[in-house]
């Protein structure tokens, strides 16, 4: 359902069966014009028809409809339907791209015998809007709901856009789509599995009861893998100190110079000492061979122990940026801390 307007978005409709069955939405219908978006499913029962009723630019929202299918103290979900045609013919009287919500007998208690309709809360108090009429290349305009149909109950089902204004009061501010990894999860499993485990519990009354489940999980891999994404360049990638395997890493450009492995070596232990997961490279290999396969690692900050050490002088380099400093040998363990707790108030910030 859009406000009478050309340029009005084209809306979907959904049939499917409503039922404890775990499957999705099994078949979808394009409407050809700006109508309004009706989503007739099944409650197990072929008698038994949920309709959902959404402005066609806004879409049904799933998730948040299927919370609502807890009339009856069951968690239900939507699954494939079974006899699509017979059901639009008995409750709509029209094919599908062409539904609309006028003429429509609902239910007073939802999932009643008969029909029970469902309506998005921001079509209350709309007007002169268009909708399905129900009959093959035919639409109605100018339907105001409330006066030419009725519902069971309003909800807010439908999915939200880009830029629509914050609900709160006071606040000006607008809603930001954008891409997201999933690293965690909560899942709700009502009676599902304690109902066939038998499970009970005491109430607080201390009356027998079936608990209702629910598990989270946490994805570790996920995390490293959303980082590593995060953080990259041509040279290999960088993690936040938080999850690197080590914070820093000591790297002895000559370890055939005794001066300069005995000052990493020392170096590497203070840090260790202060709580520091620190890696000492002092492999006899070329220093460019040693700082590359830092950076490939990840490790945030790397201390290169060169020829400065007689100066009493250490390179420290963030990973991150790219960019190095020279620092006094007796400074640098302020300094890495101090890298470290900026960048930990970073991430949160970012967060």
């Amino acid at each position: 359902m859009a406000d009478h307007d050309p340029q009005a978005q084209v809306a979907s409709v959904e049939i499917a069966r409503l039922s404890r069955d775990l499957a999705d939405v099994s078949e979808q219908f394009n409407a050809t014009n700006e109508v309004l978006a009706a989503v007739g499913q099944s409650v197990g029962d072929p008698d038994r028809i949920l309709v959902t009723i959404v402005e066609s630019a806004r879409r049904l929202c799933k998730a948040q409809a299927a919370s609502l299918y807890l009339f009856d103290g069951t968690y239900y979900r939507l699954s494939k339907s079974v006899g699509v045609s017979d059901e639009l013919a008995k409750y709509f009287n029209g094919p599908a791209g062409y539904l609309g919500p006028v003429g429509l007998k609902h239910d007073e208690k939802p999932l009643g015998d008969g029909l029970t309709v469902i309506v998005d809360k921001s079509l209350e108090g709309r007007k002169n809007l268009v909708a399905g009429a129900n009959k093959q290349d035919y639409h109605l305009r100018n339907v105001v709901p409330g006066r030419d149909f009725t519902w069971t109950l309003a909800a807010d089902i439908r999915s939200v856009n880009e830029g629509e204004a914050c609900p709160a009061d006071h606040c000006a501010g607008k809603l930001v789509v954008g891409k997201a990894v999933e690293v965690g999860h909560i899942f709700k499993l009502g009676y599902k599995y304690s109902e066939s485990m038998g499970a009970r519990v005491l109430d607080p009354n201390g009356k027998e009861v079936t608990p209702i489940m629910g598990s989270y999980g946490i994805g570790i891999e996920r995390i490293l893998t959303a980082a590593i994404e995060q953080s990259n360049d041509q040279n290999g990638f960088w993690l936040p100190a938080s999850i690197a395997p080590f914070t820093v890493v000591v790297t002895v450009t000559n370890v055939g110079d005794p001066v300069l492995r005995e000052a990493g070596e020392k170096l590497a232990a203070e840090l260790e000492a202060a709580g520091l997961d620190v890696l000492l490279d002092d492999r006899d290999e070329r220093a460019g061979v040693k700082f590359k396969d830092a950076d490939l690692v990840g490790i945030p900050y790397r201390i290169n122990v060169g020829k400065k050490v007689a100066s009493g002088v250490v390179e420290l380099v963030t990973r991150a940026t790219s960019t190095s400093a020279d620092v006094a040998m007796t400074d640098v363990l302020t300094q890495v801390k101090e890298r470290v707790q900026e960048d930990a108030l970073l991430t949160a910030v970012e967060a």
